[in-house]
């Protein structure tokens, strides 16, 4: 008798989450725009802060914390539709995932970081650092016994209570926030983009930082580089206002 190579186990419950949310995006009319940021400036503040100051940003918190500003600048970027009307918020509201155990099994538990663009990127840091700590508190573990439940019904069940949801941006926005930002860091030291599937009219993948020659001042030098994905719901937004709002993202990181 052949010996077997290889095992099983119960499929997560939890995954049916990433299934419907996978689901939901592709009724979404997403253009993808791959940029590629000079960092090298903000990097080395970052590091001098912490030198000096004590200071421990994360680079995810800093970026995070100038996509914020830079939406607060230009809101229509997270406009939400409801009917025939556009909704648009001031504030800028981030779902952020950090990965945990849940019942033995991997899995990204979002969290919400309320304004935003009103902090600053020590205090994003501090809090990201605490949500990475204790990102399953009593209140998620409340809320994922609820959503045990709910998961279990029958997808055409389930895909009514989405479209609550997703049809009213007070709903989405209480749940979701306004934008979402996914810090991959996948690969590593080599770069490269991360491609996700959002629900938001915007939102960010943050992928891979690498070091690249750069003639500065007719000499060679090594700047870093961040590779940013950016998901727009082309329903929403056209070109023209989404090329400014990077645009003015880049700015923002590169200076």
């Amino acid at each position: 008798m052949t010996k077997r190579n290889y095992r099983i186990k119960p499929f997560p419950l939890i995954r049916r989450i990433s299934m419907d949310s996978t689901r939901l995006s592709r009724r979404k009319n997403y253009i993808k725009a791959l940029i590629e940021l000079d960092i090298t400036n903000g990097y080395q503040m970052i590091r001098e802060k912490r030198r000096k100051n004590g200071e421990k940003i994360s680079v995810t918190a800093w970026v995070m914390q100038n996509i914020a500003s830079a939406i607060a600048e230009y809101p229509e970027v997270q406009a939400m539709r409801k009917y025939n009307k556009l909704k648009i918020y001031e504030d800028v509201d981030v779902l952020l995932a950090v990965e945990t155990l849940i019942e033995g099994e991997s899995f990204p538990v979002v969290h919400v970081i309320r304004k935003a663009n009103e902090k600053s990127a020590l205090q994003l840091s501090d809090e990201i650092r605490e949500l990475r700590k204790n990102s399953v508190n009593d209140q998620k573990k409340a809320e994922w016994n609820k959503v045990k439940y709910f998961i279990r019904l029958p997808w055409f069940l389930r895909k009514i209570v989405y479209n609550l949801v997703l049809s009213s941006p007070s709903y989405f926005k209480k749940w979701m926030g306004t934008t979402a930002v996914t810090a991959v860091g996948m690969f590593g030291s080599s770069g490269g983009w991360g491609i996700s599937l959002p629900l938001h009219t915007i939102a960010f993948t943050i992928g891979g930082i690498c070091e690249k020659p750069v003639i500065e001042n007719d000499q060679v030098k090594n700047h870093r580089f961040l590779n940013i994905t950016i998901n727009i719901d082309h329903d929403i937004l056209d070109g023209a206002p989404a090329a400014r709002f990077v645009n003015r993202l880049r700015k923002r990181l590169e200076n």
